[in-house]
């Protein structure tokens, strides 16, 4: 894989970015992430990686109904992602 590399600022706004959607969708989800992407967060702000490799699951889906309204639609699967900065 080639592209750019992230450092920890590119990962933690790749990440707040898939937050801000989830919201949007009302999707309540954990997400784990592995690999470079982890080390970096964790341990030092000057190493980078390619990508994000990450797994997440979502409790459930909502569906807005109206202000402070919602509906549970759905609950989902165990899903594993691997996100590149793009």
């Amino acid at each position: 894989m080639t592209g750019p590399l992230l450092d920890r600022a590119a990962i933690e706004a790749a990440l707040t970015r898939l937050g801000e959607r989830l919201v949007r969708r009302g999707v309540v989800a954990d997400l784990y992430v592995f690999g470079g992407a982890a080390m970096t967060l964790a341990y030092d702000r000057q190493l980078s990686t390619l990508d994000i490799d990450a797994v997440w699951q979502p409790h459930e889906i909502r569906h807005r109904r109206g202000p402070g309204g919602s509906t549970r639609v759905g609950s989902a699967h165990l899903v594993a992602q691997r996100a590149s900065h793009a």
